[in-house]
């Protein structure tokens, strides 16, 4: 069985993309997948068994153009003959697409080839859009290409025209349910972690945080994004310090939002007592022993999803 699996951003990496594909890949299945070249990496390759169509690129003399022209929309013709090029040399039994910005481009080149299309639905994307608006800084490009309106109608769309829906928990089948969606049509296919990373991380990073051995660590693994609501956090922690100053807040991830969290932790002085870092969390958890997570956000439908996911995988871990 062959599959053309769709992906709008740059690959390598992510997570649920890889996990979905390394998982055909086990079972034999022949893995193509079209994706973004923001980084301008050859059009063509295999990584961990997945045949890579990355999307061909502008010369680097042409800067951030690049950006402009492999910018994944729907009604992209860069990306709609490119996905059915690639459809026409494969001749794939199944396409799946990965969330919703370039589902509808999936559909139409699933219909022109008449091969069943899925639609992984990783998580209630226009959702995303309304936390986006509310409290991330607004930008005049969010009119069209974030625009929670405009999102709604794709996934309506899209909803109805997918063969098959992939979602990661039973209240975001919920969801789909309510909009219409009959329950035969949609499965769950959770984000379980892969435990083999757990077993085989070492313990050769820098800055470990065996010299905090004794103290509270606090941590928080995800986004480092505005409306994550992280300065929350800190506003708590720089009066928790008046009562128990033996704590290090360990924050794992990247976003727009680091170093606005830095000169906020400066600013309350607390600025020794706040970590940021970069790495796997296997690595992190095979090599100190953290025992308190934190779990803030800003609260939406999308939140309450992610809180639902959060909370699952952990259990597989311990």
């Amino acid at each position: 069985m062959k599959v053309l699996f769709v992906w709008d951003s740059d690959y390598p990496w992510d997570i649920r993309v890889e996990k979905v594909c390394a998982t055909l890949v086990s079972n034999r299945w022949d893995v193509h997948l079209v994706c973004r070249n923001k980084l301008r990496k050859p059009v063509e390759g295999i990584y961990n068994g997945i045949h890579l169509h990355r999307l061909p690129f502008l010369s680097p003399k042409l800067g951030s153009l690049n950006n402009m022209f492999t910018f994944p929309a729907f009604f992209s013709p860069i990306w709609l003959f490119h996905i059915n090029k690639i459809a026409r040399q494969q001749n794939p039994d199944l396409i799946i697409v990965r969330d919703l910005p370039m589902a509808l481009a999936a559909i139409i080149i699933a219909k022109i080839h008449n091969i069943p299309v899925i639609l992984d639905m990783a998580e209630p994307y226009p959702e995303m859009i309304r936390l986006i608006w509310k409290f991330e800084p607004f930008k005049i490009s969010n009119i069209l290409v974030r625009n929670p309106f405009l999102a709604d109608i794709i996934e309506n769309i899209t909803l109805k025209y997918v063969d098959h829906i992939f979602v990661m928990v039973e209240e975001s089948k919920n969801r789909l349910v309510s909009k219409g969606v009959s329950s035969d049509k949609i499965t769950i296919v959770s984000n379980t972690p892969v435990l083999e990373r757990f077993q085989e991380a070492s313990a050769t990073f820098p800055g470990t945080l065996d010299k905090h051995k004794g103290k509270l660590i606090l941590l928080y693994v995800g986004l480092l994004n505005l409306s994550r609501g992280l300065d929350t956090v800190l506003e708590s922690l720089s009066q928790f310090i008046k009562i128990n100053d033996n704590f290090i807040l360990v924050l794992l991830g990247t976003g727009n939002a680091v170093e606005h969290l830095k000169c906020m932790a400066k600013k309350l002085k607390i600025e020794k007592h706040v970590n940021t870092l970069h790495l796997l969390i296997s690595v992190l958890f095979r090599t100190t022993s953290v025992v308190t997570g934190i779990i803030q956000y800003q609260i939406n439908y999308l939140i309450i999803w992610l809180l639902l996911n959060r909370l699952w995988s952990p259990t597989l871990i311990q």
